[in-house]
């Protein structure tokens, strides 16, 4: 969606509808690797909660934020907090498979 409304010339909000720490990490990465005319506003979500559900999220200080420099999102999800997986997704040979947290990789209840 990004590179079409880029393309097209049209400056976008990034933003989600609702989240935390998690989704303002992802929104803070997409909102730094679009180029800054198309990039009118993007939110911090992760303000709005009092709930910190993964370490080395960025915080808004004085009206702006950046993306996390470590790997992948640049965080650690919480899982203290969040609490076990209900899906699992595993790609094998290219294909994706989805577990529910209950079955093993067979496929069979655990």
């Amino acid at each position: 969606m990004r590179d079409l409304c880029i393309s097209a010339g049209i400056p976008m909000t990034i933003e989600d509808t609702w989240g935390g720490d998690i989704t303002t990490a992802t929104i803070a990465h997409l909102a730094r690797s679009t180029p800054e005319e198309f990039c009118f506003s993007a939110t911090d979500f992760n303000s709005y909660g009092t709930a910190k559900i993964a370490e080395g999220a960025r915080q808004r200080v004085y009206r702006k934020m950046t993306a996390p420099d470590r790997p992948g999102l640049g965080i650690t999800p919480d899982f203290g907090i969040l609490g076990d997986a209900l899906l699992a997704i595993e790609l094998r040979g290219g294909v994706a498979f989805a577990f529910k947290h209950s079955q093993t990789r067979s496929g069979r209840s655990g």
